[in-house]
């Protein structure tokens, strides 16, 4: 005859079982809708006050590349070399005047923790709370936990959720963007919208599209969103709302770029993205690494430089606000951690792995598009000089451009240790030590960052 079962040992089996079922229930923490579209409320750069060090005189957009950790705390020395220039008569840095922090994948934890907590928190304990943070090996023994494996076998929860439930946890202390002071700067984490292609930004503007509430959204969620890097992690999931439900119309900037396919297929591009959204088949999005559609957080300041219907129309809407003086310096500081190392594919003839090959396709092209956003910007800053130049008159912005990257590091050694720093969410003390001196070094070095430095009379 068969024994019976002890049922003291069918009690963890039982247990498991039913958190397996319990987690199969999971889902993604739904978007909540927005009840109307109101451009005088949410989390929109119009709606931000200056603060205290900040005048409109020098405006200074700060984009920060992707990279994990390597980006974090490169970002990390340049925002600490920024907040060592003092301007003359006042206790106010360089920090203090930045405006727009505008950032994808890595530097997005940089950008959100200091929008979160503010300059004095952010270069007291940033590097402990997020630099040393093993993240890897937490994400890891979560997937790894029992009690994680019903939610990651759901359909609608994936491991990104799980990363933004940790990041929330312990760096964002479950903070939405309703808790961003509602003054400057203006942190803009840039994310992919995987379907179209196209950079979604974590501004209410862009949320406007899906009538949703970006203020009741957890701050770690545009965070993961912007760092979710394909295969290692999945597409956050937002629901797109009926736009009868919050009033949404079609900006009118849309019906005149669809007519410009051949004089400016761009802005054609980009209308037809934005109208996408009105596609009642496209009733939710996925967004994954922002790297994908703009690996130095750069597009949408471009954008916003370039075009007034850009919610981050700077010289077309701030320069005409009535009682606040025009901008006279405009600066742009990229802190681009971009690594360069050889190819060990090409050392063999061995075909690359399916894991070697999908990395490549995800990186090489983000790599190829940054030269291409850099001299978009160079050529942005050439062009308006040169029109005034045609046009006889004085242009009243001085231009300042500064690209932190490895490859302006003049030792050949350091920069060949910087360059093959890896792509990681945790790295050893000893390199975010040598990326933190390096980022607020490199800075330093910049001919435009010497001559603002200059022009305003600033030092250390």
């Amino acid at each position: 005859m068969m024994a019976a079962a002890n049922p003291k040992r069918l009690w963890p089996a039982f247990l498991l079982l039913v958190l397996l079922l319990l987690g199969g229930c999971a889902s993604f923490p739904e978007n909540p809708p927005l009840t109307k579209v109101d451009p005088a409320s949410g989390y929109r750069f119009q709606n931000l006050a200056l603060n205290p060090g900040n005048s409109d005189e020098t405006f200074i957009i700060l984009a920060l590349s992707g990279g994990g950790t390597r980006a974090a705390a490169f970002a990390y020395g340049a925002m600490q070399e920024l907040a060592a220039a003092r301007l003359p008569g006042s206790d106010a840095t360089l920090l203090d005047e930045v405006d727009i922090i505008s950032s994808v994948s890595g530097g997005s934890f940089a950008a959100a923790y200091y929008g979160l907590y503010g300059q004095e928190r952010f270069l007291a304990d940033f590097p402990q709370d997020v630099l040393a943070l093993r993240i890897e090996s937490a994400l890891i023994g979560r997937v790894l936990a029992p009690w994680n494996w019903g939610r990651l076998g759901s359909w609608t929860y994936g491991r990104s959720d799980l990363a933004d439930r940790y990041y929330g946890e312990a760096i964002f202390n479950r903070a939405t963007f309703a808790d961003l002071p509602r003054q400057r700067p203006f942190i803009v984490l840039n994310a992919t919208d995987i379907s179209i292609g196209a950079g979604f930004s974590f501004i209410q503007d862009h949320f406007d599209r899906l009538c949703s509430d970006l203020d009741q959204i957890q701050l770690s969620r545009g965070v993961t969103a912007s760092s979710a890097f394909p295969v290692a992690f999945t597409p956050l999931t937002f629901t797109n709302h009926p736009k009868e439900s919050c009033g949404y119309t079609t900006p009118a900037w849309i019906r005149g770029a669809k007519k410009d396919l051949e004089l400016n297929s761009a802005r054609y591009d980009r209308a037809v993205a934005w109208e996408s959204y009105e596609d009642p088949q496209r009733a939710y999005i996925h967004l994954s690494d922002g790297g994908l559609a703009d690996n130095l957080g750069l597009r949408e300041p471009m954008l916003g430089l370039n075009s007034v219907s850009s919610p981050l129309s700077i010289l077309a809407k701030f320069n005409k606000h009535q009682g606040r003086r025009q901008i006279k310096r405009l600066v742009i500081i990229v802190v681009d951690a971009q690594p360069k190392t050889a190819a060990k594919m090409d050392r063999s003839a061995r075909p690359p792995s399916i894991f070697t090959v999908l990395n490549a396709a995800a990186t090489t092209p983000m790599e190829n598009y940054s030269s291409d956003s850099i001299e978009q910007v160079r050529s942005y800053i050439e062009t308006i000089k040169s029109q005034f130049e045609d046009a006889e008159e004085e242009n009243p912005i001085e231009y300042y451009f500064s690209r932190v990257t490895f490859e302006a590091e003049p030792d050949p050694e350091l920069r060949r240790q910087l360059q093959e720093i890896k792509t990681a969410l945790q790295l050893p003390d000893e390199q975010v030590q040598m990326l933190t001196e390096a980022g607020g070094r490199i800075l330093r070095q910049s001919p435009d960052y010497r001559r603002l430095l200059e022009a305003l009379g600033a030092g250390e």
